[in-house]
């Protein structure tokens, strides 16, 4: 299965980040690709949302599921869409 790993270091604290990555709607202000991006349900301990990715006059609708653990990490899995599995995780330590 392929992985793609990616590091970045920031000047914001890891609950920042948390917030920022934990605000579904924005993706498409940050995350390269994404068009759209629309919560469908969110409490304390989880959302799912649905997110458009496009590239070169492709797009794919996914949804996913994000597991909130504040401020540490965010994972997530895929609910639907056109991958066979799809898993991740936002892990946020501090420098």
């Amino acid at each position: 299965m392929p992985t793609v790993n990616r590091t970045a270091l920031v000047r914001h604290t890891p609950q920042q980040m948390f917030d920022l990555v934990n605000d579904f709607e924005r993706y498409p202000e940050f995350l390269p690709g994404c068009r759209r991006a629309r919560l469908l349900e969110h409490d304390a301990d989880h959302l799912i949302g649905e997110m458009t990715l496009g590239r070169a006059g492709v797009e794919q609708t996914i949804t996913t599921r994000n597991n909130l653990f504040a401020p540490e990490r965010i994972e997530l899995s895929l609910v639907k869409g056109p991958f066979k599995q799809l898993k991740g995780r936002w892990l946020f330590t501090p420098m």
